[in-house]
């Protein structure tokens, strides 16, 4: 059974100083801007993130999918205001073009190939790297709901956008991490009042592929690899919690009869490689598992 003094006391012990203070701001009266202080550490001057921040690359030089990481923990905490230089460094490196090709953001980078890293995070080649709009499409909403309106970062980032839901709606078919990102891309811009070009048909891809990709059977999670509710609707205001609050209140559910014997979720991964440096990491992953699973339960169970 879930025991919220034996996950804090394995954090104490095992966890990041960003996610203890992660847990602290979200579960026992700790302070945002501890949050924002420990995330800047992974903050290079470039703006961009590294160091490990997604914690299956361990890449010190700034990357697309390092900073994406870094604005999912800022939407987390509430979002920051646009002046805040950590928000300003962000926009900074993404206005920059770094690792971007065909007008969209690398998923790996040649860098990771010099540093410990799962094996997803191999580099290949650039054409490999931006095949999908994994992590662009959250990144335009990054972009979208901290630029200024008349800034030319914002302009491009309108056409960015109506370029990656044509994109979806000509292929069809996603796959979860990048239909992650849709729907990201989705909600901001509902927030925003930003309507693109077939947003009907946009949504109702968004929900057939919720459809196609989520693993409905119980026995599976927690077991294997497989697209949970949680990788795709981490919030009640979400495209899709309607649709499956009830599936999502099942995970909840589940989530507190999952615990390993130390009192916190495994990982069901690794690296395939860098089998010494994979054991810290799994550490690092429990840690933001840990964040991820009390967020979920609090917010649907």
């Amino acid at each position: 059974m879930m025991n919220k003094e034996v996950i804090k006391r394995w954090l104490l012990r095992h966890g990041r100083p960003l996610d203890l203070a992660r847990y602290d701001y979200h579960f026992d009266q700790g302070n945002k801007d501890r949050v924002v202080e420990l995330l800047s550490a992974y903050q290079n001057d470039d703006g961009g993130f590294a160091h490990g921040l997604e914690s299956d690359c361990w890449n010190p030089i700034s990357s697309p999918v390092q900073t994406w990481t870094a604005t999912e923990i800022i939407h987390e905490i509430g979002g920051l205001d646009p002046s805040h230089q950590m928000v300003q460094g962000i926009l900074r490196y993404l206005a920059s073009g770094k690792y971007m090709v065909n007008r969209r953001w690398m998923f790996a980078v040649p860098s990771n190939n010099d540093y410990p890293r799962a094996v997803w995070w191999n580099y290949q080649s650039d054409e490999k790297s931006t095949e999908d709009y994994n992590p662009t499409a959250s990144l335009i909403a990054f972009i979208l709901l901290y630029s200024p309106e008349d800034s030319q970062l914002y302009r491009e980032s309108l056409l960015m956008g109506q370029e990656a839901v044509d994109d979806l709606i000509r292929r069809g078919k996603s796959e979860m991490h990048e239909l992650y990102n849709y729907i990201t891309l989705y909600n901001i811009s509902m927030q925003l009042g930003i309507c693109w070009q077939h947003m009907d048909k946009f949504k109702e891809l968004i929900i057939s592929e919720m459809d196609r990709l989520i693993e409905r059977d119980t026995k599976q999670w927690g077991k294997t690899y497989c697209c949970l509710p949680s990788h795709l609707i981490k919030d009640p205001r979400s495209i899709g919690a309607d649709d499956y609050k009830s599936l999502i209140q099942e995970e909840a559910s589940h989530l507190k009869e999952s615990i390993n014997d130390q009192g916190v979720w495994s990982i069901t991964w690794n690296w395939q490689q860098y089998e010494q440096e994979f054991e810290v990491a799994k550490y690092w992953w429990q840690s933001e598992l840990i964040i991820k699973n009390l967020l979920l339960i609090k917010k649907f169970s």
